[in-house]
């Protein structure tokens, strides 16, 4: 069975914070950091539940330097690492490349902290045959 999935996503700096340091992998788009207004307006779209499909959000870490950019390299490496594998392969393949060129950044710029939390979710033929099954 093949059927669509809509998505949406966006993002707001909040009440306390006058930089954005969000950004996202929604439907093959993340925001580039020197975008205006990046990930003000909404990101919406349809997968096809044919298709594998990565969904993240990546905020930079407040006290830590740079983190609006910490939270764009992850967003970009989750956006170029999707590989073959298992599930939790493909997400550890993200994490490792994210933590690689977020650590490059940091020594590259003498950056003592730099850091982005992650929570993604990965869509896949796999996963729903065995939802489909178990419902």
């Amino acid at each position: 069975m093949n059927y669509p999935i809509s998505y949406a996503c966006m993002s707001h700096t909040g009440r306390r914070r006058r930089m954005n340091q969000d950004n996202f992998l929604c439907g093959g788009i993340y925001a580039k950091p020197d975008q205006p207004g990046r990930g003000r307006l909404p990101v919406t779209g349809t997968v096809t539940s044919a298709e594998t499909a990565l969904f993240g959000v990546f905020d930079g870490m407040g006290g830590e330097e740079r983190g609006e950019m910490a939270a764009y390299l992850a967003a970009k490496a989750a956006f170029r690492t999707l590989c073959s594998g298992t599930p939790r392969q493909m997400l550890e393949a993200v994490c490792r490349n994210a933590n690689a060129d977020i650590c490059h950044f940091a020594a590259e710029n003498g950056l003592g902290t730099c850091g982005t939390t992650a929570a993604m979710l990965l869509l896949t033929l796999t996963m729903r045959e065995a939802m489909i099954m178990y419902n």
